[in-house]
C-alpha cells in the first residue's frame, strides 16, 4: 500500500488514527493491531534528503522482501 492509498483511507475513516500539528497522521494501536491479524500493514521509508535516493530504494526492497516473509501484506 502506497502512502497516499493509506491517507487517503484514514481522509475517508477507513483506518483511524489522528494527525499530528506536524502533519503526521497516526494509526491509533487498536488499529494496527486489528490490521496485522489480517496480515496487513502499511510500511513507510523516505531519506532526508534527495541525495540520499538510492538509500531509500534499497530501504523500499528491503520491506518488500521482510513483509512477505513475515505473512504480511
Amino acid at each position: 500500500m502506497t502512502y497516499r492509498t493509506a491517507f487517503c483511507w484514514w481522509q475517508n475513516g477507513q483506518i483511524q488514527g489522528y494527525q499530528l500539528l506536524s502533519g503526521t497522521i497516526v494509526v491509533t494501536e487498536a488499529e494496527e493491531l486489528k490490521m496485522l491479524q489480517h496480515g496487513q500493514a502499511a510500511v513507510y521509508a523516505r531519506v532526508s534528503s534527495h541525495e540520499h535516493r538510492a538509500h531509500l530504494e534499497r530501504q523500499a526492497e528491503r520491506l518488500e522482501d521482510y513483509c512477505p516473509a513475515r505473512a504480511i501484506r
